[in-house]
């Protein structure tokens, strides 16, 4: 996941300087919105083999999944739960990484001399990485909602801090999402 978040941070895609602010936050997203839909089928492939319940066994609610030696099953949604909190940190932790990758770039030495800079804050940043993956995700919702993942996203989306960016970044997040639904089967 950190490796398709990071593809993306190159300075010749978050620079400011030349480039639009609206095509530097809509790079970015669009950047967001694949790795959802990767990590979706990372997912959904991780669940999958003899037996198995798809996604539902890859975030624990699968029939065979939580069995203990004993052959006691756990309470699948608790398992379900314990894999959306692992999930969720993996989406946290691939949106934190963006943001200092991008600052790192931004700050390198060939960006230095370049005259480059980037102007993209982390709370737009962490906007447009958690809309993504709320976007994304909602779209195979039933397995997320149950694991507590769209709860979580859409509660961060909902932050305060965020009232101002929403306006900002909605339009810019629409049309990407659009853009990428339609020339990427999902």
């Amino acid at each position: 996941m950190l490796q398709i978040a990071k593809a993306k941070t190159h300075i010749i895609f978050t620079d400011t300087s030349h480039n639009a602010g609206h095509a530097v936050r809509a790079n970015m997203y669009q950047a967001f919105v694949l790795a959802a839909m990767k990590m979706h089928a990372y997912t959904r492939a991780a669940g999958r083999g003899p037996g198995s319940g798809g996604l539902a066994f890859a975030l624990g609610g699968g029939a065979s999944a939580g069995h203990a030696e004993g052959g006691r099953g756990l309470d699948g949604r608790k398992t379900a739960r314990t894999s959306g909190a692992f999930l969720l940190g993996v989406i946290r932790q691939s949106i934190r990484y963006t943001y200092a990758s991008i600052k790192n770039k931004a700050s390198g030495k060939l960006a230095r001399q370049a005259g480059s800079r980037c102007d993209i804050t982390k709370d737009e940043v962490v906007w447009l990485g958690t809309h993504a993956f709320h976007s994304v995700l909602s779209i195979k919702r039933t397995v997320y909602t149950h694991a507590g993942v769209l709860g979580a996203l859409r509660t961060d989306l909902e932050r305060a801090r965020f009232r101002g960016l929403r306006r900002k970044l909605k339009g810019i997040a629409r049309e990407s999402l659009e853009k990428m639904l339609r020339d990427i089967p999902f």
